[in-house]
């Protein structure tokens, strides 16, 4: 963007439309790919404690599902109210910006759910 401003001087409009649609599909898809790493985010006072408090970890599932499925609704409705509206410069449909939000959240949900069933037939295993 700065290069063909001012080098060429003939600015690419759509390049920075582009980068933020990019951003937010990067944004989440490495959201659900830091849950399959177990490389989120999280308190270390929270950590300390978990090994010793089953009940504290079902609290943190249960915590993060429940807003994955708020994230989820939400992020889907608001991709389809804006399905029709395109980004000025690039041409994209708003759906693929918005889209990000639950295809992400479904994700997320999805390798929660495979780490708790993971974590629970480890638990049988003798």
């Amino acid at each position: 963007q700065v290069f063909t401003r001012y080098a060429l001087n003939s600015p690419v409009a759509w390049s920075e439309e582009v980068a933020l649609h990019l951003f937010v599909w990067v944004v989440f898809l490495g959201a659900a790919y830091g849950i399959r790493r177990m490389e989120h985010p999280r308190l270390s006072v929270v950590a300390r404690f978990e090994a010793h408090t089953p009940v504290l970890v079902a609290f943190q599932y249960a915590v993060v599902i429940f807003f994955v499925v708020g994230l989820i609704a939400t992020g889907a409705a608001q991709a389809y109210s804006n399905r029709g509206v395109f980004s000025p410069n690039a041409g994209i449909s708003q759906l693929f910006l918005y889209g990000a939000v639950p295809v992400g959240g479904v994700l997320i949900l999805v390798e929660m759910l495979m780490r708790k069933l993971d974590s629970l037939a480890e638990r049988d295993e003798p």
